[in-house]
């Protein structure tokens, strides 16, 4: 199951899937899952919220989220993303759902403005829940730059950059699979 990122919208927004650029698609191959994809491309962490039954109906083990790079896009404040997560982890704990819950993936331009700030605060929050995983993919995705903007240290390393310093290509969803896979 996955919900909340944009690399896994093709199955839903057009019919056909590119599943081997996915983070879902790679973990469920590893483990050999089935999954449902329920990511659409743009979502922030309302929208998911919104949907978030559509998840628990199908009643699924796990619940991948990687959720937050829109909500910075679009200035939501890092209160209000929070307070969705809560609801979102909430709901799924209460259905008996682990939610495996990823930070913020690097990205190298000014979407990840305040990136450092709503990981930290997502860290601490996802920590609060006896179930749900928490996987900080910074260093395996990520290249540290001091020099970068405040908030926003890590950029997506070069070989896993799909071309538009936000998304990454298929090697980079594999190397997130294999991590989020480690946690389990």
């Amino acid at each position: 199951m996955v919900a909340g990122h944009p690399a896994n919208h093709t199955e839903l927004e057009s019919g056909v899937s590119d599943e081997d650029a996915t983070t879902v698609w790679k973990l469920a191959d590893l483990n050999g899952w089935n999954y449902r994809n329920f990511g659409i491309g743009s979502q922030t962490s309302a929208d998911i919220l919104a949907r978030i039954s559509q998840v628990t109906f199908f009643e699924p083990t796990y619940c991948l989220l990687t959720v937050g790079i829109n909500d910075i896009a679009l200035s939501v404040p890092v209160a209000t993303y929070i307070s969705n997560m809560t609801s979102i982890l909430d709901t799924l704990t209460t259905a008996g759902i682990i939610p495996i819950v990823t930070s913020i993936y690097p990205s190298s331009d000014a979407y990840g403005a305040d990136r450092d700030t709503f990981n930290g605060q997502l860290e601490t929050l996802v920590g609060g829940y006896a179930t749900a995983i928490y996987v900080d993919c910074e260093e395996t995705l990520g290249q540290y730059s001091a020099a970068g903007p405040a908030n926003n240290h890590w950029n997506l390393k070069t070989e896993y950059n799909s071309g538009d310093s936000v998304h990454m290509n298929a090697d980079g969803y594999h190397a997130a699979a294999v991590l989020i896979n480690s946690q389990l």
